[in-house]
């Protein structure tokens, strides 16, 4: 599945992932918690659910840690992005930076 990572310490880029559990906390580092994030259509921003409490770093959208965006499907499910949905949630990320 194509989805948008951005790790704290590193430009937002989109890759292909495996679509499961293990694949999706190997990119935040631990515990998945999932944000609804509305742009044109519904996506999900994947974070690290405990990354304030291990003292991640603050990165993209003021979340700690790394994160991964992905579209969030007509069940509430994780969907793959298109090109063209990666594109455009790269440069909202780009956008909106980092927050210090």
């Amino acid at each position: 599945m194509q989805v948008v990572v951005a790790r704290a310490e590193q430009e937002p880029k989109a890759v292909e992932i495996e679509n499961t559990l293990e694949a999706m906390q190997k990119i935040v580092g631990g515990y998945i918690e999932a944000v609804p994030w509305t742009l044109s259509e519904p996506f999900m921003v994947i974070c690290n659910e405990e990354g304030a409490l291990m003292g991640l770093p603050k990165g993209w959208l003021g979340l700690r840690g790394d994160i991964f965006v992905t579209r969030q499907g007509p069940k509430g499910e994780f969907a793959t992005l298109s090109d063209l949905q990666a594109v455009m949630v790269i440069e909202r990320l780009e956008k909106g930076g980092k927050q210090p």
